[in-house]
């Protein structure tokens, strides 16, 4: 803070410095051509600086001033002036970098080797090192020991890169407008510079230990972005104008408060601001100012103070300060805001987080309203809020001690309006004494050493508790009942809700997350019950509490901490549907399907991803075929739970293994057209059932007529799963063959009373082969053939039934065997003389096929080899006759 003292200096210096200021007449003109050049250190005469000023001031601007002072050996030229220089009257541009060995780079060290010294200037007047009326600019010169102002600039003056140092009133003057300064060195003058004029840029500077100020501002919207205000005796900056704009600074290890505001609708952004030792920032102007996105630290004593009204503070981090994070004597002012990112941080400060104290009056009779707003602030830990950074003290105190705090607002119910208060040393929320009618709306307040809301001494007047009687699950949220007495009848009651993980120690809970609200109206004695339904929360388990505020918004503490209970079970929409699958074609078993997945459940409080769905059989469970019961539960957070069934049904879709035997042959007699034929019962297998029933059509047993008959079997398991199996039937009977007796004599006649031969001819086909006939096995109604055989192509048979056309040779040959004639009749038995006897001759041939054998690795192949041997049979018809020599009647020889 300023002493009198120190007020009264500072104007006396502003007095002089818009005196000199005044003395010249502004002359601008683009920079260009005339170039003056300083040759020597001296104080004034040729080749000095005081002489090439005096030229500049005569010449056509713009004018250039160089430096080429010998010994060029990189050593500092000291310009010790006896007496001041000119004051600048026409566009100079100063260049020190122009001195051989000198250097602009780097910025934040540059080669410096031109001082102005004003150590011996003055006699006891107030010198001024550079004084420009006009614009200019002056660049690497170090300008120093000056009882006034190092440099004074007017109207467009540009500064860069210089250092100023060492002078008494201030180091550099800003008295007009349009000025830049960059990049320039403030060191150990008394104020380092002093803004008494508008629309001036600042920007990296280094401004470090002077004895006074570092930054003072009387004039209006100048800008400061990217100084460091370090380690200066007293304030790092007072800004006394309006609208100016400090962005993005520095200010640390002052000796006083980091930043003074004694204007209005000044702005103090992205700054760093630390280490100082007294206040971050005091705002004592004329209000509207605002502070965003700073960090405000380990300051000595407090964060920031508020003490002209309607100030903002937002998206700052004001942390571990030596008082209270934010103290409050003013109204209408705002901390933080409901808008994302809008909130500050505002933690780990050794007194309270904020502190809103009421404007400090002496007529206590007439208080004006506070009307301060606080949201979306995180009071006591970091924006994540979860780690503790608490204030030694209460997150938030409202303290009527001086007089009334009236009407603040802490938190809200829109979204963004609460603020989070936890982890503080005392108190979440503090009232204490004539602060009244202070809403404390939807917070997080939890985890606070003491309470959550503590009234004392008469804070907001003190209201009742709400009392709650039951809190029970409902539709997904809660539903919570009370009551409350001792407010004015048929009043408005604003009721907040709120959840915890754990009743405070108190048993008077605070209030974790904010749930809603509802609004009550009180009866004629001042009570009124209520019944409110709070959805979309995940509260079983959970401890809930309340806070009521009366129609002038006096909010009271918490209520006791009440237990979210939960008896009725979830609701079951949709049970799984039954699933069918096939067992396994080996096992006959299958594996359990997972069923919990199309199970759709509600209930009345837990939410449904909370809900629990189990099944039995487990999914992976082993069963077998059949229909198997699944039981499903569905338990909600508190233990209660529903069931519903449903099937697993595991069906056999693999058929049986049946195995039917090979081929059967069975050949008749002459004359017979079928056989019963019978045969074992195929055998067969299942996966699943024990015994298989088989069939076979046609059964064994059956008449199997002549030829070939495919018998099916089938094999049905108890699933009516089915398999099939095939082989044949065969019937047969001796080969047919066609047989002519006395081949060449029609009719055929066997004469009883002769000997002899009769002669048999077995007709050759295209399908019979006569050569593969074996004669000696050829017999006639049982007579062996006599050894005599021929093959010759004989003529056509004469067969009876044809009667006796005359018949020529066909070109395949035919086998004539012989039967003795004595040999027939004797077989004939008793015969008469005309009668028809029918003859039968059968035999045996030989099969010709390909042969295949081996001879160890040798494969031998036989052509027309004979694979086997198969008989054949053929009959005709013979006349008997008795007589000797004549023909039966009716009869004749054809011949």
């Amino acid at each position: 803070m300023k002493t009198p003292g120190q007020l009264a200096c500072r104007l006396w210096l502003l007095g002089a410095v818009l005196a000199l200021l005044c003395t010249g007449t502004d002359r601008s003109g683009a920079f260009a051509a005339s170039i003056l050049t300083v040759t020597t250190t001296g104080s004034s005469g040729p080749g000095s600086l005081a002489e090439a000023i005096a030229d500049a001031n005569t010449d056509s601007p713009p004018v250039t001033i160089n430096f080429a002072i010998p010994p060029f050996d990189g050593t500092i030229k000291t310009i010790a002036l006896q007496s001041e220089l000119p004051t600048i009257t026409n566009t100079v541009a100063i260049n020190g970098f122009t001195e051989s060995g000198s250097s602009p780079t780097p910025t934040n060290s540059p080669v410096l080797l031109i001082a102005l010294d004003g150590t011996l200037v003055g006699g006891g007047a107030v010198a001024t090192g550079l004084l420009f009326t006009v614009s200019g600019s002056v660049q690497g010169l170090i300008v120093q020991n000056f009882s006034g102002a190092g440099i004074a600039i007017a109207d467009g003056a540009t500064l860069t890169l210089n250092v100023i140092s060492n002078n008494t009133a201030t180091g550099i003057t800003v008295a007009g407008v349009g000025n830049s300064c960059v990049n320039n060195f403030f060191v150990q003058n008394s104020l380092a510079l002093l803004v008494l004029g508008s629309n001036n840029t600042f920007s990296a500077n280094v401004i470090t230990n002077n004895t006074l100020d570092g930054v003072s501002v009387a004039g209006a919207n100048n800008t400061f972005s990217g100084n460091l205000i370090s380690s200066n005796a007293d304030e790092g900056a007072v800004i006394g104008g309006n609208n100016n704009n400090f962005s993005n600074n520095t200010i640390t290890g002052n000796g006083d408060d980091g930043v003074i505001i004694n204007g209005g609708s000044n702005s103090v952004a992205s700054s760093v601001i630390s280490l100082n030792v007294n206040d971050g920032v005091l705002a004592d102007g004329t209000g509207g100012n605002s502070l965003s996105n700073d960090t405000l630290s380990a300051n000595a004593a407090g964060g920031v103070i508020l003490a002209d009204g309607a100030d903002t503070i937002a998206s700052s981090v004001i942390l571990s300060n030596g008082g209270d994070g934010v103290q409050v004597s003013s109204t209408a002012n705002i901390i933080g805001g409901p808008a994302a990112g809008a909130g500050n941080v505002i933690s780990g400060n050794t007194g309270n987080g904020i502190n809103i104290t009421g404007a400090i009056i002496s007529d206590f009779s007439t208080p004006p309203p506070d009307s301060n707003v606080v949201q979306g602030n995180f009071i006591g830990t970091d924006r994540t809020g979860t780690n503790n950074l608490g204030n030694s003290l209460s997150g938030v105190l409202i303290d009527g001690s001086f007089t009334e705090a009236l009407d603040n607002v802490v938190g809200g119910t829109s979204a963004g309006q609460g603020n989070v208060i936890v982890f503080n040393g005392s108190n979440g929320v503090t009232v204490a004494n004539k602060a009244i009618d202070n809403a404390i709306f939807g917070n997080s307040i939890f985890t606070n050493a003491a309470l959550g809301i503590e009234l004392v001494s008469g804070g907001n007047n003190s209201p009742n508790l709400p009392v709650l009687t039951a809190a029970l699950c409902s539709n997904a949220g809660v539903r919570i009942e009370g009551s409350i007495t001792g407010y004015a009848p048929t009043n408005s009651v604003h009721l907040e809700f709120f959840s915890n993980f754990s009743c405070d120690r108190s048993g008077f809970g605070q209030g974790e997350t904010f749930l809603g609200f509802t609004n009550v109206v009180t009866d004629t004695n001042g009570a009124a019950t209520f019944a409110a339904a709070l959805t979309n929360f995940d509260l079983v388990g959970d401890f809930v509490t309340a806070t009521a505020s009366d129609s002038a918004s006096n909010t009271s503490e918490f209520s006791q901490c009440a237990l979210v209970t939960d008896t009725q079970p979830p609701t079951i929409l949709q049970c799984a549907s039954p699933i069918t699958v096939s067992a396994d074609s080996n096992t006959c078993e299958a594996v359990m399907t997972n069923f919990t997945g199309n199970v759709v459940a509600t209930d009345n409080c837990s939410p449904t991803a909370d809900l629990i769905i189990t099944q039995s059989p487990t999914n992976g469970t082993i069963v077998t075929v059949g229909t198997n019961t699944v039981i499903i539960t569905v338990t909600d957070q508190a233990g209660n739970s529903t069931i519903c069934t449903s099937s697993f049904i595991v069906v056999d879709q693999t058929p049986p293994i049946i195995t039917c035997q090979s081929d059967i042959t069975n050949t008749v007699d002459l004359g017979e057209s079928s056989a019963v034929v019978t045969f074992p019962t195929p055998a067969a297998t299942d996966n699943c059932s024990a015994s298989v029933t088989v069939t076979c059509d046609p059964a064994s047993g059956s008449i199997f007529q002549l030829g070939t008959r495919t018998v099916t079997c089938t094999a049905v398991d108890a699933a009516s799963n089915t398999a099939t199996c095939t082989f044949n039937v065969v019937i047969t009977g001796p080969e047919q063959v066609v047989i002519d007796i006395a081949p060449g004599v029609c009719p055929n006649i066997l004469n009883t009373t002769q000997g002899g031969m009769l002669q048999v001819a077995v007709v050759g086909s295209s399908s019979l082969n006569v050569s593969n006939i074996i004669p000696a096995s050829v017999t006639l109604n049982g007579v062996l053939a006599n050894t005599n055989s021929s093959i010759a192509d004989v003529a056509a048979p004469f067969v009876y039934t044809e009667g006796c056309p005359k018949r020529h040779h066909d070109g395949i040959p035919d086998l004539v065997v012989e039967f003795d004639v004595t040999d027939l009749v004797s077989s004939l038995g008793k015969v008469k003389n005309g009668e028809v006897k029918v003859l039968t001759l059968e035999g045996v041939k030989n099969i010709i096929g390909t042969l295949i054998t081996t001879n160890d690795t040798e494969i031998i192949t036989n052509f027309n080899a004979v694979v086997g041997t198969s008989t054949f049979v053929g009959q005709d018809k013979i006349k008997i006759s008795t007589k000797k020599c004549p023909l039966p009647k009716g009869l004749k020889n054809p011949f």
